[in-house]
């Protein structure tokens, strides 16, 4: 390697050092933003959110700007949509062929359940199960 390609490839390597430790820096806020709005999220668990939400080249509600900003709205949006996918059946029901609206109007009110348990400060930190699939 010649001597410009040498100081290219440190700037890359540089740059992606910063750039990963930039990152690190961001989801470990996005997770104590998280934690700080859902104190009896369990434990872990806000990590995997933000872990989820801030995903790079990912479309998620973490990568906006408001999320950067460590937003509420953003924050309690990555939330909820984990807790859709995570503590309900809201997948399922979209296999067996419900629209997207028709699965969230479904898991709605549990959804609205475990964010509300989730932002109690008296509720232990625990995990719920998924209802089974409500076909009425």
């Amino acid at each position: 390697m010649n001597f410009t390609g040498h100081i290219v490839y440190s700037f890359i390597k540089i740059f992606r050092s910063n750039n990963y430790s930039h990152e690190a820096e961001y989801i470990a806020s996005f997770a104590d933003r998280v934690r700080e709005l859902y104190p009896s999220c369990p434990i872990g668990r806000e990590k995997i959110i933000a872990e989820l939400a801030c995903r790079k080249y990912s479309g998620r509600v973490g990568r906006s700007t408001a999320a950067k900003e460590l937003d509420k709205k953003a924050v309690c949006l990555a939330v909820a949509a984990h807790v859709r996918h995570q503590e309900t059946n809201y997948d399922e029901l979209l296999l067996t062929g419900f629209e997207r609206w028709e699965a969230r109007e479904q898991v709605h009110a549990q959804v609205s359940h475990v964010l509300a348990e989730w932002q109690s400060t008296t509720s232990q930190q625990g995990t719920f199960r998924r209802r089974p699939i409500d076909r009425a």
